[in-house]
């Protein structure tokens, strides 16, 4: 299908769909501000009393897994790769479901009634070793965070047709809603905001899905648009230059990983009523998984098919929606956009805001802070988090290749999910390994960072590598006897 550029990128954005914007950002605001009201402790804020039942907790972790960038990213990799890269939604689904059923790694923790993963470290092993993961958890998550304003602003500047220099009030504007109602109801806010974003969500992706699959000539259009493009090799898992047996055991680890470890998922694992309920929302979860990302990434699809081939694959799925979604339903459908993006920075503010004061900060008080001063010092964070984020992605405004950053985090996700997880099925755990791998966990991503940013989704299967190293110290740690006192005696410095 041919269009010109300049047709293509005409938005039919109108004072109506402006009136959808505003009504919405207002209306999220005046449900979080409101659960303020229900917000008594220190539990309320960060885990909603551990009071939520499976239909919140899917409705909260959906929203939250559910953000505009993870939409963006999966419909850039099936533009760039064709159907095969639907695997990696059945993939997600399947680890989802796996722990749901088997209780590994979520049904331990939230039989302890923790409040962050690192929590865990200290009542396994030491304070110590909770504060140096606490410290590594923080800084994994907002380096993590960094690239969402940058990918989400530039998204919706395209639809709503706003030139370039607007990106910073979009970001501006998505972070000071967020951030007022986290700061005021924590965990309650977030989970009542969420639900209403959910509803907005799921009516956008239907609407969306509708008129890109239409616009695309169906399945046959799409199907022969990746033919053409990619050959069998964008049906065939084996013949996909970027797939195959090992992208799938590195995509497993890192679900796996995810799922179970990673601090904003965990938060619902925590913050339901038991562990049954805890083992149901994945179990429900695991389907919206697989739609989260199958969808997406048949819009990337659809859009191949729509526009071509552009320059840069992160900007086909924008120009798409601008050609395809008739006017008066383009502020409908961003009211979506932005309920998938503010779902998702609420999730993140809070958990990384909570690990910085519950696991860095009041460690180092010697625990002397009382839970009022807990919570006021997180609303504080979230905040300070906010501002930094906003200022970093100002700063370095041309960041914007999400998807060759992700193995940042994931290496070291992995060796922290491996202590988790070793820590739980084998009482065996050395302190000294537990060390050793939250330390040896961030040299896969410190030597990925060497590579040239053209390159790094060929360095990324190379971070298996460090799955021999954890081996290693796994067994070591095995044989390791309980004690060694010059290094306990060396981390045990906090009071």
């Amino acid at each position: 299908m041919t269009t010109s550029r300049e047709s293509l990128l005409a938005t039919s954005f109108s004072l109506i769909d402006w009136a959808f914007v505003a009504g919405f950002l207002v209306l999220s605001l005046v449900i979080g501000i409101w659960a303020r009201r229900r917000v008594a402790s220190l539990d309320d804020f960060l885990v909603a009393g551990r009071r939520l039942r499976s239909v919140w907790g899917v409705a909260t972790l959906t929203s939250t897994e559910m953000g505009l960038v993870t939409i963006v990213y999966f419909s850039q990799e099936a533009y760039a790769n064709g159907f095969v890269a639907i695997v990696t939604g059945v993939i997600a689904a399947a680890t989802m479901w796996l722990i749901g059923q088997t209780g590994f790694v979520i049904k331990p923790l939230r039989a302890r009634e923790l409040r962050t993963v690192p929590e865990y470290f200290e009542n396994r092993f030491s304070p110590g070793v909770r504060w140096i993961a606490g410290v590594l958890t923080f800084l994994t998550g907002v380096l993590n965070m960094g690239i969402f304003l940058q990918v989400e602003g530039r998204f919706l500047a395209i639809v709503m047709g706003l030139p370039a220099e607007t990106l910073p009030i979009i970001m501006a504007v998505l972070l000071a809603f967020v951030v007022v109602y986290t700061m005021l109801g924590g965990m309650v806010s977030v989970v009542l905001t969420d639900v209403f974003q959910f509803v907005v969500i799921t009516i956008g992706i239907i609407l969306t899905s509708y008129f890109a699959f239409s616009h695309a000539g169906g399945t046959e259009g799409m199907i022969s648009a990746v033919r053409e493009q990619f050959g069998s090799s964008g049906f065939n898992l084996w013949e996909a230059p970027k797939y195959g047996l090992l992208f799938m055991i590195w995509t497993f680890l890192y679900y796996m990983s995810g799922w179970s470890s990673w601090q904003p998922v965990v938060q619902r694992t925590l913050s339901m009523q038991n562990v049954s309920t805890a083992m149901q929302l994945f179990r429900i979860s695991s389907l919206f998984m697989f739609f989260r990302a199958c969808l997406p990434m048949l819009w990337g699809i659809a859009a191949l098919a729509v526009v071509g081939v552009v320059a840069d694959s992160q900007t086909a799925l924008p120009e798409m929606l601008v050609h395809v979604l008739p006017a008066g339903l383009v502020g409908f459908i961003v009211v979506g956009f932005l309920a998938a993006s503010m779902s998702t920075y609420d999730s993140y503010l809070l958990s990384f805001s909570a690990i910085l004061v519950q696991d860095v900060c009041a460690p180092l008080a010697g625990g002397k802070i009382s839970e009022q001063q807990r919570m006021l010092y997180t609303r504080g964070d979230i905040g300070d988090c906010s501002l930094r984020l906003f200022l970093g992605r100002v700063l370095y405004i041309h960041g914007n290749d999400f998807p060759t950053d992700c193995p940042y985090w994931i290496a070291f996700l992995r060796r922290y999910h491996k202590r988790i997880s070793g820590g739980i099925v084998l009482e065996g755990r050395q302190y000294t390994g537990c060390l050793r791998c939250l330390c040896f966990g961030c040299n896969p991503a410190r030597n990925l960072a060497r590579c040239p940013r053209n390159q790094r989704d060929k360095c990324r299967p190379a971070q298996l590598c460090a799955c021999p190293c954890g081996l290693g110290c796994w067994v070591a740690d095995l044989s390791v006897k309980v004690g060694h006192d010059s290094v306990r005696k060396a981390f045990t410095i906090l009071p």
